[in-house]
């Protein structure tokens, strides 16, 4: 009769991942193939993939992107191995999972949920709290460089006396510094009075993050600045593809858009709009290329955002639930 209920369980079990992952592998690709303008997407590579070195472009931003999703895997780790050990490959698997659940949730809050999968049921709880840190740490660089990028540019976009320019950009030089080497001390946050009840509710929990030490911390967010410098990187050349010469300002309307972005609530299935709209605006007093700008804004969605979706609907079906 065990062995019965067992057997049953487990078939339940592999039918809901085989269900999760079909869903999807097929919600994904519905939508991109009926993604607006990804006719004149793949139009438009195909005036280009004649081009010389856009082949060799193409295949060094598709490594990257492995390249970026394996630091957020050893970022997430280095992370996960104060509650649990974990091997590479399974927090490889752990992030792409989480990049499958959270193409659905706004805000990618789903990405907490598809991670939690590959671990063992008694940390998956204080496992939230660790997600919470590497996503934080995330944040804030994209904040601190998009602040440095707003400070260098902004006499582009505003016809400001240069008193208040001035103090605008030293406002957000200082801001972004706090933010910076204000991470470590991120623990401190749960200490406020107004989150009395979270720390009373979840002690362990919430002591779990007194785990990290300042070091620690700042090697997380040292991951995340790279992880940040490989997507700006992968950007750039699918601008070079598009056609748009690469300056070094480039570095700063690039850090601007995902400033931007970072700060507009949206789904990760409906980023390619506001990932289009955020770039035209910011790259409008550089490039008029509209069509190239949109194409690159695409390729960078397609490529960081909906590939890994898709890789992570395999892992879920793939790998077992991890069983305590």
């Amino acid at each position: 009769m065990e062995g019965s209920k067992i057997k049953i369980k487990s078939v339940l079990q592999f039918l809901l991942k085989a269900v999760i992952a079909l869903f999807s592998l097929w919600f994904i690709v519905h939508k991109v193939m009926h993604r607006e303008n990804e006719m004149s997407f793949f139009g438009f590579v195909n005036t280009r993939i004649h081009t010389e070195g856009v082949y060799s472009i193409l295949i060094s931003v598709i490594i990257l992107m492995l390249l970026n999703w394996s630091i957020e895997a050893i970022k997430w780790k280095f992370l996960i191995n104060k509650l649990t050990k974990l091997s590479f490959v399974r927090s490889l698997s752990a992030v792409f999972a989480g990049a499958t659940v959270s193409f659905f949730t706004p805000n990618r809050v789903g990405d907490y949920a598809g991670r939690m999968l590959f671990l063992p049921v008694s940390v998956r709880i204080a496992s939230l709290l660790s997600t919470f840190v590497g996503n934080i740490s995330q944040l804030i660089v994209t904040l601190c460089c998009g602040l440095a990028a707003m400070a260098l540019s902004l006499q582009h976009y505003v016809q400001w006396n240069e008193s208040l320019v001035v103090t605008t950009r030293v406002a957000s030089f200082v801001f972004a510094l706090i933010l910076f080497i204000s991470f470590p001390y991120i623990r401190v946050v749960f200490k406020m009075p107004l989150l009395n009840f979270v720390r009373q509710r979840f002690p362990e929990y919430v002591m779990h993050l007194e785990n990290y030490s300042n070091k620690e911390m700042m090697q997380i967010l040292f991951l995340s600045l790279l992880r940040y410098s490989v997507f700006a990187f992968q950007y750039m050349l699918l601008f070079l593809v598009s056609g748009i010469p690469v300056v070094p300002s480039m570095m700063v309307i690039v850090a601007l858009i995902f400033f931007i972005q970072a700060l507009v609530p949206t789904l990760a299935l409906t980023e390619f709009a506001i990932r289009g709209s955020v770039a035209l605006m910011v790259v409008a007093p550089f490039i008029q290329n509209d069509e190239a700008v949109l194409m690159a804004s695409f390729a960078l969605w397609l490529i960081n955002l909906a590939v890994p979706a898709a890789i992570g609907s395999l892992m879920i079906f793939y790998f077992n639930f991890r069983k305590e």
